[in-house]
């Protein structure tokens, strides 16, 4: 950049600056009229609040779909293989795997029937990969006290009318055996060890046993792998080591609710970018003042030779001078949001969520989402003010100055 250049961005780059400042300045100047100072101010005011509604949004959004992820796909196998021997794959990619076995069923008590999952593991895997000892909210999960007790979760405890001691019928129809009645299907009598809430879906059919009993359900069938992945999400990378294998992934099961969670995320976001878009037309139309405003301003800095590139630079710095004062406010005021969110709804006795750990509000506030949420709004912002600079290029000085 040649000296001259230098010289014309600096002189730019401090006019805009100084055209900034109109909403600070005095509301008697003639140079800046309180409308223009007024529409200067709410377009900046607006996109704090844009900005703002936007970070706390996508750190809600990103906690409820992280806690969602913890609980469900912790219930869920990532993926199932029809195979009793272990797989050999990355660490970086396998957190665990153990032996596993589900059957449908139906469990039955005097009130009512519901169709419940049965799933069978060894107690160590239900307390050390699934940590179902944070989620038992009656009964002792120590360890199963014989083959036939079951774990199962709050919601269907409270549809059946049971707790922690009360026998239930466990019924499974498609293993059946013939009597002189006729076919009858397989069913044993259980009871009920402990019960768990995770608040989702999940309590209103996963029941947990010991794998010996599903088996034994199940008349022995075989066993098959179960896959604990370090991300659930990375099914693309784990599918090419398991080629010409016959398995199944948690997206068959959940894959609908969280493509659905992650849509709500995303078109909540586009509706809140709508008030930033808002603000942008805004600062348009406060340039597009502040340009009327400063015609003779324009005329004298063309007549003294200021080039159309620095003259644009000008009301672009202005415009960018407001949308980096309301997005880095804005920022400021969304984290101070998350992070107080909790506390203040806690003071005021006031749980909102799903939460069961004490935390009435889950978020997780990602700085990339923060950044993009910064370069989204400024870019937006930058784009507005060339509409206006352009504007500042058709004053003719002949005119401007005549007027004088």
């Amino acid at each position: 950049m040649s000296n001259v250049s230098q010289a014309g961005f600096f002189a730019s780059f401090f006019i805009g600056m100084r055209y900034a400042k109109v909403a600070r300045q005095h509301k008697h100047a003639r140079s800046t009229p309180k409308f223009l100072a007024f529409v200067n101010f709410f377009s900046v005011l607006g996109l704090t609040l844009g900005v703002m509604s936007l970070v706390v949004v996508m750190a809600v959004m990103s906690g409820l779909e992280g806690q969602l992820k913890d609980r469900m796909l912790n219930l869920v196998p990532h993926i199932l293989i029809e195979s009793e021997e272990p797989l050999q794959l990355p660490p970086s990619i396998l957190r665990s795997q153990s032996l596993y076995h589900e059957a449908q069923a139906l469990v039955q008590t005097p009130q009512d029937i519901a169709p419940i999952v049965l799933q069978g593991m060894a107690t160590q895997v239900l307390k050390n990969e699934i940590e179902l000892d944070r989620y038992i909210v009656a009964g002792n999960f120590s360890d199963f006290a014989s083959d036939y007790h079951i774990v199962l979760g709050a919601a269907l405890a409270r549809q059946l009318n049971v707790t922690v001691g009360d026998q239930l019928r466990i019924i499974v129809p498609s293993q059946s055996r013939y009597t002189p009645f006729g076919r009858i299907p397989l069913q044993r009598l259980i009871t009920v060890q402990a019960v768990y809430q995770m608040l989702t879906n999940a309590d209103d059919y996963m029941v947990f046993m010991p794998l010996s009993s599903v088996q034994k359900f199940s008349r022995n069938a075989p066993t098959t792998q179960r896959l604990f992945l370090t991300d659930a999400f990375a099914l693309a990378e784990v599918s090419r080591f398991l080629a010409g294998m016959h398995y199944s992934t948690w997206r068959e099961r959940e894959g609908a609710f969280f493509d659905a969670v992650r849509m709500e995320k995303n078109l909540m976001s586009m509706m809140l970018s709508l008030i930033i878009a808002i603000a942008a037309f805004n600062i348009i139309a406060a340039l597009v003042m502040l340009v009327n405003e400063k015609h003779s301003d324009i005329a004298i800095l063309r007549t003294q030779g200021m080039p159309n590139r620095a003259i644009m630079l000008i009301f672009i710095f202005t415009g960018l001078t407001n949308a980096l004062k309301g997005t880095l406010l804005g920022c400021v005021l969304g984290i101070v949001v998350v992070y107080s969110m909790n506390p203040l709804l806690l003071a005021m006795d006031a749980p909102i969520s799903l939460a069961v750990d004490g935390d009435p509000v889950p978020y997780i506030l990602h700085f990339s989402d923060v950044a993009k949420v910064i370069l989204g709004a400024v870019g937006l912002c930058l784009i507005a003010t060339i509409l206006p600079s352009i504007r500042a290029l058709k004053v003719q000085p002949s005119e401007a100055l005549a007027s004088e």
